[in-house]
């Protein structure tokens, strides 16, 4: 499990290099504290992970522009309740356009 993932790390051969990873790879490092042991005995492993994350289905990250708020707030809460997550929830607090079912109402 490497749970620390470095959105350039070679090994995970992402698009770009991963240059413009930084959000499914900032979040799979989340995923797999928290989740990892069920994952990966699942066959999933944390690049796996980042490239199911970043892909058109979940955050739909784009190697030249990277991920947009809203794609990865979706995508995020589209994994969790992909697992059945149930007592998990996502908020955003700060400026960005975003979904207001992920508004804490702070900016």
């Amino acid at each position: 499990m490497v749970v620390d993932l470095m959105q350039t790390d070679p090994r995970g051969k992402f698009e770009g290099g991963g240059e413009n990873y930084c959000a499914p790879v900032a979040v799979s490092n989340s995923l797999m504290w928290m989740f990892g042991k069920d994952l990966e005995s699942g066959g999933l492993t944390q690049y796996d992970l980042v490239r199911r994350l970043a892909s058109p289905f979940y955050m739909g990250t784009h190697a030249q522009r990277g991920t947009e708020l809203a794609s990865l707030l979706n995508g995020v809460e589209h994994f969790l309740r992909d697992r059945g997550e149930r007592d998990c929830y996502l908020k955003y607090q700060g400026w960005r356009r975003h979904p207001r079912r992920f508004a804490t109402g702070v900016n």
